[in-house]
């Protein structure tokens, strides 16, 4: 399926059920700018996990994060401030992924697509990492409207593939046990630490040392 135009702005994106083993939903998914495809290479993308990280509403794709005085820069420097602001050359600073669309198979292969807006246009932009560098390869600047037709077909196509919401297991779930397998474990440990009865007596413990301190003496008979 086409979303958007990929001449301009756009994915294509298939389900493929033989690549599938439940929960998950695999298919490809590909983003295009200025007849570009990201990733570059075919790759399976779990479209149960990608599309609503993607359409969260911390997610710079669904809403990209509002910067008049960076989309007045120029091209070349706004790439390169947003780049600095993510990936910091100073590791005591914090990333900023406010700007990074969160697209896993695209990061993986080695590419980054960011966007940023004055909520008039949206301005999107690819760099390439190459020699430990992310460098600018490409960029864009959609209409708000237009941007906005595109992730809402893209949020219809996601919601048709009725993918059930990630929950992860309850603490109290975890450290509930069934009755019986509490009962049966009980059980063994106490058969366990019980002396066996099989005609034999139970070993007793040595006698504590005497309370004087002083070691006990055994007498040897001569």
């Amino acid at each position: 399926m086409v979303i958007g135009d990929p001449y301009k702005f756009g994915f294509l994106i298939d389900r493929v059920g033989d690549w599938e083993y439940p929960p998950y939903i695999n298919g490809l998914m590909f983003f295009y700018l200025n007849k570009k495809a990201y990733p570059k290479d075919l790759r399976t993308t779990t479209l149960s996990i990608e599309l609503p990280e993607l359409l969260d509403d911390k997610s710079p794709l669904l809403k990209p994060k509002r910067n008049k005085r960076l989309c007045k820069l120029d091209g070349t420097a706004r790439f390169e401030k947003i780049a600095a602001l993510t990936f910091p050359e100073d590791i005591d600073k914090n990333n900023d992924f406010s700007y990074l669309v969160p697209f896993h198979e695209i990061n993986d292969s080695g590419v980054a697509v960011f966007t940023v807006t004055d909520e008039e246009q949206v301005i999107i932009m690819v760099g390439e990492w190459s020699d430990g560098k992310l460098l600018q390869t490409d960029e864009r600047v959609v209409d708000i409207l237009e941007y906005e037709s595109v992730i809402a077909q893209l949020k219809e196509y996601c919601d048709s593939l009725n993918i059930p919401p990630f929950e992860e297991e309850k603490p109290e779930e975890k450290a509930k046990e069934k009755p019986k397998a509490k009962a049966k474990a009980a059980s063994k440990k106490k058969a366990a630490a019980a002396p066996k009865a099989e005609g034999k007596k139970a070993v007793r413990k040595p006698a504590d040392k005497p309370k004087s301190g002083k070691a006990a003496v055994r007498k040897i008979k001569k």
